[in-house]
Order: structure tokens, then sequence, then C-alpha cells
């Protein structure tokens, strides 16, 4: 849920982001518009909210076969980019793909060496019909030091229906 863009309190913020008690700000570096290190304030977290909303418009690989749609950047997949995706960070990083492979695999890969469980606790995608939620620790996670990028992938999960023309992506 989305914190109110007026007036704010610690309380609303532990309840948004999680965190200890007694609360202190200096537990929320790096969530909502505090920054990573240095003074944070409270006006920093005002209408911010722990879900980031991308929404994801499908392109489809212009390869043959026809059988990976989604949203790609050209940095990991070697490939052409297709579909496109709003914002397209997560936490201040860069989304380079966002993939649904006929059908035995779905992918989701960031910019840069993260950990498997350390960016985001959960995505759910919901598109045509279809609502599904994926956990990282399910996932296969590898990364590629020589791209500086870091890859998700579910066996098996169908994720996105290859008629749906867009999705909207949770990340928590």
């Amino acid at each position: 849920m989305t914190l109110p863009t007026g007036t704010i309190a610690m309380s609303q913020i532990q309840t948004e982001f999680g965190g200890a008690n007694p609360i202190a700000l200096s537990e929320y570096y790096g969530k909502g518009n505090a920054p990573g290190s240095g003074a944070i304030a409270m006006s920093q977290f005002r209408g911010t909210s722990a879900t980031a909303v991308l929404a994801l418009t499908t392109g489809v690989h212009a390869g043959a076969p026809q059988d990976i749609w989604g949203f790609s950047s050209n940095k990991v997949y070697n490939m052409f980019p297709f579909g496109a995706l709003a914002p397209d960070a997560f936490k201040g990083v860069l989304c380079l793909g966002v993939i649904q492979i006929k059908y035995p695999n779905f992918e989701l890969s960031f910019q840069g060496i993260q950990t498997q469980t350390g960016l985001f606790s959960s995505i759910r995608v919901v598109s045509a019909g279809s609502d599904k939620t994926l956990l990282p620790a399910n996932a296969t996670f590898t990364t590629d030091v020589p791209n500086n990028s870091s890859k998700w992938t579910w066996g098996g999960a169908n994720m996105m229906p290859s008629n749906s023309l867009d999705a909207t992506v949770y990340l928590t």
C-alpha cells in the first residue's frame, strides 16, 4: 500500500517496509526515497511503497519460431530488444528482461551482480486472466560477471500466456 503524501507517522513506514521495535529511521536506508547512507527525513517516504508496479508491454522475439515473448533489452539475451517495461528499474537496479519462453521457463534479469534473495522477495505477474506469484528462492539463479548481470529462471512456469499483450509486474 502506498504511504500518504501528507503527514506520515513512523508506524506507517514500519507497516509498509517492515522493521523492528523501537522504530528507527536508520532501519530504512535505501527504502522509499531514502538514500543508502547519510541523513534520512520522514518526507522521503511520502507517497512511496515497498511494492514496485511495472507496466510490461509484451513484445515477441523476431526470430523463428515465435516462442519467446515479454520484454528484453539487448544486454542479456544477445537478441534484438523487444517489448517495453516502465519503469525499467527496481530499487535503482535496471531490469534487463522479463521473458516467457514457450513454455519451459520464465526468466527475470537485472543489471549487476545480485544475490538470489537480496533484491526482491517475490514477483507477481498479472496478464490475460492469469495471476501468478513466484519466489526468488525457488528459481535457478545465475550471474554473468562479464556482462554484469543476474538472472532468475523458474522452470515450468507459465506466467504470461502467449495471447497476452500486456502484463503488470509487481516486485516486492
